[in-house]
């Protein structure tokens, strides 16, 4: 339960009383899971970010950056933010809670079945924290980190990306969500991203899965899905999350071969 809630006015004041109350408090962004009788997290005292100035969204020389404590509302809105991240920040289908979710506060929560996380890493996304001027998004989450986050970085985008969030009903729990980025050069794939969320403990980069896709040829349909289902097997929980992440991954990596393919004719 929060019995007290802090609104530094300033990144250093904010430090301040991080430093001084330890795990005691935490940072406190639109408060959708702190503030949440069904969340898992629970603190004595809550740090709000929303007056640190830390909400602007801008695009210059292609890179697009995104405060965090900016919401996902603001990016669909945004006209600097790009279209896939803004079908990512949809899979959070309530207006209401997109309203008041922050993009640096939905990061550092680092959900299993966020829709947005697996679009910025599939895009290479960096973030801006406090302790570091520039960290990889894959190792923030990767570590579960809890430095305050300042900005999202999002390079230039190459290439084609395609996301997708599979659930029995438009607004019912998420199965499982996906990215998948694929550059493609010469008639082949040259980089590819593949990421799945849902099917373990944090949101997978199928590394695996990316060097088959940058190895030859495009691979048979069935080949990959077998070559995902092989990839997250220790991680999906039950046969269904793996066979429709497979074949969901294996679909949207046809997507962005065939959009590529649009552009080239």
């Amino acid at each position: 339960m929060i019995k007290r809630f802090y609104k530094p006015e300033s990144v250093a004041e904010a430090l301040r009383l991080k430093r001084q109350y330890g795990a005691k408090a935490r940072w406190f962004g639109g408060g959708t899971w702190i503030n949440n009788s069904l969340g898992a997290v629970d603190c004595e005292r809550a740090i709000s970010v929303e007056k640190l100035g830390l909400d602007r969204i801008e695009r210059t020389s292609g890179r697009l950056s995104l405060g965090a404590a900016a919401t996902l509302q603001q990016m669909i809105d945004s006209p600097e933010v790009w279209p896939v991240l803004q079908q990512a920040a949809r899979f959070l289908w309530s207006r209401n809670l997109r309203n008041m979710a922050t993009i640096g506060g939905h990061i550092a929560l680092g959900h299993r079945s966020s829709g947005l996380i697996p679009c910025l890493l599939a895009l290479g996304a960096e973030l801006e924290t406090t302790s570091n001027e520039c960290i990889a998004l894959e190792e923030y989450v990767r570590e579960q980190q809890n430095d305050l986050i300042l900005k999202v970085r999002v390079p230039s985008v190459r290439g084609v990306c395609q996301v997708a969030r599979v659930a029995r009903q438009a607004k019912g729990p998420t199965i499982i969500t996906a990215a998948v980025h694929v550059i493609r050069t010469a008639g082949r794939i040259e980089k590819a991203r593949v990421v799945l969320g849902g099917v373990g403990e944090q949101v997978l980069q199928l590394a695996i899965v990316e060097r088959k896709l940058e190895e030859g040829p495009d691979i048979e349909k069935k080949v990959l899905e077998a070559a995902v289902a092989e990839a997250i097997a220790p991680a999906a929980p039950t046969a269904y999350q793996s066979y429709i992440g497979s074949v969901t991954i294996a679909d949207l990596v046809e997507a962005c071969q065939e959009e590529k393919k649009a552009y080239e004719n």
